[in-house]
C-alpha cells in the first residue's frame, strides 16, 4: 500500500520537491510521514526490542527467577503491545494525512467543476 508518496492524484506532496525539499517546504504544502513511516516503524521496532533486551537483563540482576519469567512472559508481552501501540499511531498518522490529501482532492475538483 502506498501512503504519501507523492505519486497519487490530489496529492499535497508535491513529488517534483524531493524528499529534502519536502522536508524544508515551510508552507506545509507537501508532506515527508508518507514517504518516511517505514523508516520510522522500523526504528521504532529496534528501539522497542532494545528495551525489551535491557529489561530482561535487568530482570536476571535482580533473581534468576524474575529473569526467567521475564524472559518467558513479559518482555515479550512488552514487545508485542508496544509494536501494536505504534503501528496504530504510525497507521493513524497515515490516515489523517490521507484525509487531507482526499480533502485537497475534493477542494480542486470543486474548483474545476
Amino acid at each position: 500500500m502506498d501512503y504519501g508518496t507523492g505519486s497519487e492524484p490530489g496529492n499535497l506532496g508535491n513529488q517534483s520537491r524531493g524528499f529534502f525539499g519536502s522536508l524544508f517546504d515551510f508552507s506545509f504544502r507537501s508532506f515527508v510521514t508518507g514517504r518516511i513511516i517505514g523508516v520510522l516503524y522500523i526504528i521504532s521496532i529496534v528501539l522497542i526490542a532494545i528495551y525489551a533486551i535491557v529489561f530482561i537483563i535487568a530482570a536476571f540482576s535482580q533473581s534468576a527467577a524474575f529473569g526467567a519469567i521475564t524472559l518467558l512472559i513479559l518482555a515479550p508481552l512488552f514487545f508485542f503491545l508496544a509494536i501494536i501501540y505504534v503501528r496504530v499511531l504510525l497507521e493513524l498518522a497515515i490516515v489523517l494525512f490521507r484525509i487531507a490529501e482526499n480533502t485537497s482532492e475534493m477542494v480542486r475538483q470543486g474548483r474545476q467543476g
